[in-house]
């Protein structure tokens, strides 16, 4: 995986979720034909972060993606899917983003993003904590993970790779 312009990481915000941004960049993305192979989207695996999305937001992905083409601002496609499917209440958003987040990282995706990541030159990198977004933004050059600082009495502290800080 490529950093690719356009494309936000999954810990980038739109109102107060993670992801959603992301979901709504690589439909915008994949319609302009800029979305590389090997990125998943839509629904069509019930894993893909996509279709976990558009779920918790009580919408169809087809929906989200006629919004995108409608040319509507990120925002009030969020506002329009909370209207159509569901709001989410403050409690049920802060367990998505930790969902979200985490995913990846000792639960049942574990062994195939290890797989994922085993795959790639990246299988030596320091990790601490690796969940699925956190591969992506490592692949795509823009990663921040938590690395044992002995100077600091065993604190583990941010390490970047790459140019952006979250």
């Amino acid at each position: 995986m490529m950093n690719v312009d356009g494309l936000r990481s999954g810990y980038a915000k739109v109102g107060a979720l993670f992801f959603f941004g992301r979901m709504l960049d690589k439909i915008r993305l994949a319609d302009q034909g800029r979305l590389p192979s090997g990125y998943n989207l839509g629904d069509q695996n019930p894993l893909f972060f996509d279709g976990v999305c558009c779920r918790f937001l009580g919408v169809e992905y087809q929906q989200i993606v006629n919004q995108v083409r409608a040319s509507r601002p990120d925002e009030e496609i969020l506002e329009w899917a909370y209207q159509a499917g569901k709001r989410s209440t403050e409690d049920e958003i802060k367990f998505w983003n930790a969902f979200i987040t985490k995913c990846g990282w000792r639960d049942q995706s574990t062994a195939s993003l290890n797989r994922w990541r085993n795959s790639s030159a990246w299988s030596t990198a320091p990790m601490f904590g690796p969940s699925s977004i956190s591969m992506t933004r490592m692949k795509a050059g823009r990663f921040r993970t938590l690395a044992y600082d002995e100077e600091r009495c065993g604190a583990f502290t941010p390490k970047y790779f790459g140019a952006e800080k979250i």
